[in-house]
C-alpha cells in the first residue's frame, strides 16, 4: 500500500492546517488504514487520547508515571514511522482493534475462545474487544466504509447501554461473534431493528421540567442528543 491519499481523505483534510508535514513521508510505511489515519491526524497537529506534542520537536506520552518521547524532526521516514508506532501501541495503547484483541490473549485455541457460551465470558473489557472485532468483520465482509464501522460500534454501545441489546441477543461461535439479533446487516450498511421505547433516560438539556418523568431515548435520538456520529438515523 502507497502513501497515495484517496480523494475522500484529501476532502476530509483540505480544510485543516498541516502542521507537522513529516508524518506524512510516513504513509508509504502504512500497512493499513488505521495507520494511515493515524498518521494523517498526527500530520494534522491531533494526536491519540493521551498523546500531545511539545515544542514542535517531541511526540510525547506517559505511561507509568515515566515519560516516553519521539524525536519527530529532521528523522528518516522509516526511522520515524517505527519509533512513532513503537511508541503508540507500547506506551500509550495505541494500535487496531485486531492487534488489541490478539495481544489480549483472545486468539483461537486460547481459553476465552474455546467458550461458545457469551454468558460465559464475564469480563467487560474481553466483552468490549469481541463487539470491536464484530464490527471489524462486519466491516471486511459488508463493505463498511470507515466512518460506518465507527458509528456502527457506537450504536453498539448505545443499545448495551440501554439494554435494548443484551446477552441473549448475542450469537458467539469459535472466539467470534456471529450475529446479534436485531441488528442486520447488508452490502454497505447495516440496521437496527428495534425501536428505543423500553429505555426511559432524563433529559438533563430541557429548559422547563415536564410532568413525565423522562424521555425516552427514542425522543432524545430525535433531538439529536443521543447521537455519537452526527447523523440522525439508526440506518446506514
Amino acid at each position: 500500500m502507497t502513501g497515495t491519499l484517496t480523494h475522500r481523505q484529501e476532502a476530509a483534510t483540505a480544510h485543516v492546517q498541516l502542521v507537522y508535514p513529516h508524518f506524512l513521508l510516513c504513509l508509504s510505511h502504512c500497512s493499513d488504514k488505521f495507520w494511515k489515519k493515524i498518521f494523517l491526524d498526527l500530520a494534522h497537529g491531533k494526536p491519540p487520547h493521551g498523546v500531545f506534542f511539545s515544542r514542535q520537536t517531541y511526540l510525547n506520552c506517559k505511561f507509568r508515571g515515566r515519560m516516553f518521547s519521539v524525536n519527530i524532526v529532521e528523522r528518516d521516514a522509516r526511522d520515524l514511522f517505527e519509533d512513532v508506532v513503537n511508541l503508540l501501541r507500547n506506551r500509550a495503547g495505541v494500535m487496531p482493534v485486531s492487534d488489541r484483541v490478539a495481544a489480549s490473549g483472545h486468539d483461537a485455541g486460547s481459553a476465552v475462545s474455546l467458550r461458545d457460551n457469551w454468558s460465559e465470558i464475564r469480563k467487560k473489557t474481553v466483552r468490549t474487544q469481541l463487539f470491536e472485532l464484530f464490527v471489524l468483520d462486519s466491516q471486511r465482509e459488508h463493505g463498511l466504509s470507515w466512518e460506518q464501522a465507527v458509528r456502527f460500534l457506537s450504536l453498539i454501545q448505545l443499545y448495551l447501554v440501554c439494554k435494548i441489546i443484551t446477552t441473549k441477543d448475542v450469537t458467539y461461535r469459535g472466539g467470534r461473534i456471529t450475529s446479534v439479533d436485531g441488528i442486520s446487516l447488508f452490502r454497505g450498511g447495516f440496521r437496527f431493528d428495534r425501536p428505543f421505547e423500553g429505555a426511559v433516560v432524563d433529559d438533563v438539556d430541557a429548559k422547563k421540567k415536564e410532568p413525565s418523568s423522562g424521555r425516552t431515548v427514542a425522543d432524545l435520538w430525535k433531538k439529536g442528543a443521543l447521537l455519537p456520529v452526527g447523523k440522525r438515523s439508526s440506518a446506514v
